[in-house]
């Protein structure tokens, strides 16, 4: 039998975890055990470590009729390492649970492995260790990320106040009205906003450090529902439709589906942006700070004492909901 038909009861659970360490070996200084072990090891995250987990599961969070098992690899490490961007955190190191079917092939367990390793590395974080599991129902690939923050200089929600300006990071949409490209097999290049994610690691790590975000997270369920995140509770968000950075590309597919533009970049979601709550007086600083990293930031809005969040033209946008939508 050759080895691309190989399945996962053909080689045992031994026998895959054999294969991934053949593949992936976590490299970096801080790593003292990898894979293989009851347990990785990492040399001590200083001064705080910082812990996020995410999962993705077949047919809610992707589809494998449109996504490689490679895509899957690559925006399972991204979205949690997106997770670490937003608290301003450096990554340390990774850890990959996977669920799987009998039947699933083991060159397409590999290319998931390897494409998130490949993310984790471009990161400073290695694949260090994980879980496998049977199952009979749908993919499941759960990650945890491992990042380390000095806890003073870290980015937390809700610590925004009132008279703030509201800002993203790059350009939304792109993510959403991929999606809809996909669903619908009409051809863009947005594809890639939706299957490969880019965390915007390094961005949030210098933001950290100059002390002057007031607060911070990332665009996972949209901007409509994450810009409340960096308002202090209570408050609320007034949002300027006509001033958000709409990826290149949205418009176009809007049309061709007959879709929003505006709902595609303001409550799409999966962007993996980040939105920050600045002082007026910083907001430039901040600004030159991101062109220094090839970044840009958008001023979009402004936290206000009423609460809730208003989008201007349209104020009943829904952001995505796991247990809603």
């Amino acid at each position: 039998m050759g080895s691309g038909k190989r399945t996962v009861s053909d080689v045992g659970e031994a026998g895959l975890i054999a294969r991934i360490q053949r593949h992936v070996r976590p490299r970096g200084a801080g790593v003292v055990v990898g894979i293989g072990d009851d347990a990785a090891m990492v040399r001590a995250v200083a001064p705080a470590a910082v812990l996020t987990t995410d999962m993705l599961v077949e047919d809610v969070d992707f589809r494998l009729a449109w996504a490689s098992w490679s895509d899957v690899g690559h925006k399972a490490a991204a979205v949690n390492l997106s997770d670490l961007a937003a608290m301003g955190a450096t990554p340390r190191g990774l850890l990959l649970s996977l669920a799987l079917r009998p039947d699933t092939h083991v060159d397409d367990v590999m290319a998931l492995v390897r494409s998130l390793a490949r993310v984790g590395e471009r990161y400073g974080a290695p694949l260090v260790g994980g879980d496998l599991s049977k199952i009979d129902g749908p993919l499941v690939a759960s990650v945890t990320a491992i990042g380390e923050v000095d806890p003073k200089r870290a980015l937390r929600r809700h610590a925004g106040r009132v008279g703030d300006l509201v800002l993203v990071s790059g350009a939304l949409g792109g993510a959403a009205a991929g999606l809809a490209a996909l669903q619908a097999g009409l051809a863009t290049p947005l594809h890639r906003r939706q299957l490969r994610p880019t965390p915007k690691v390094a961005l949030g790590v210098a933001l950290a450090r100059t002390g002057l975000v007031r607060s911070a997270a990332d665009i996972s369920d949209g901007l409509a529902r994450d810009a409340m995140h960096v308002a202090p509770r209570g408050a609320g968000v007034v949002i300027d439709t006509v001033a958000l950075p709409v990826d290149r590309g949205v418009a176009e597919v809007a049309r061709r589906l007959q879709k929003d533009a505006l709902r595609f970049a303001a409550a799409g979601g999966e962007d993996f942006e980040l939105v920050l709550a600045v002082a007026p007086k910083d907001v430039a600083r901040l600004q030159t700070l991101a062109r220094r990293h090839g970044e840009r930031l958008t001023v979009v809005g402004t936290i206000v004492k009423q609460p809730g969040v208003s989008l201007g033209r349209d104020t009943d946008l829904e952001a995505f909901d796991h247990f809603r939508t």
